[in-house]
C-alpha cells in the first residue's frame, strides 16, 4: 500500500490496525500513531495484533525482504507482502 493510499483510507475512516515495526527512537521522530512493536519483539508480542482488522505494517523504507511477514501473515492473511 502506498503512503497516499494509506492516507486516503485513514481519512475515509477505514478501520486499519497500523503496526509500527521500527525502533522507539525512529517512532519518536515520525509515526503514524500506530501500535509500536519493534521488529525484534514482534514474534513474542504477536498476540497484541488485532486479527479482526486489516493490518498495515509501517517499517523502514529499505527494509526488504520483509522479515515481519512470518509473524503477521498468520494473524492477518490480508496483510500485503
Amino acid at each position: 500500500m502506498t503512503p497516499k493510499e494509506l492516507k486516503r483510507r485513514l481519512d475515509a475512516g477505514d478501520d486499519l490496525f497500523v503496526l509500527e515495526v521500527r525502533e522507539p527512537h525512529e517512532y519518536q521522530i515520525c509515526n503514524l500513531g500506530g501500535h509500536l512493536i519493534p521488529l525484534n519483539d514482534l514474534a513474542k508480542r504477536v498476540s497484541e495484533l488485532d486479527a479482526s482488522r486489516e493490518i498495515v505494517v509501517h517499517c523502514k523504507a529499505d527494509a526488504a525482504p520483509k522479515p515481519w511477514t512470518s509473524c503477521v501473515r498468520p494473524v492477518s492473511p490480508r496483510c500485503p507482502t
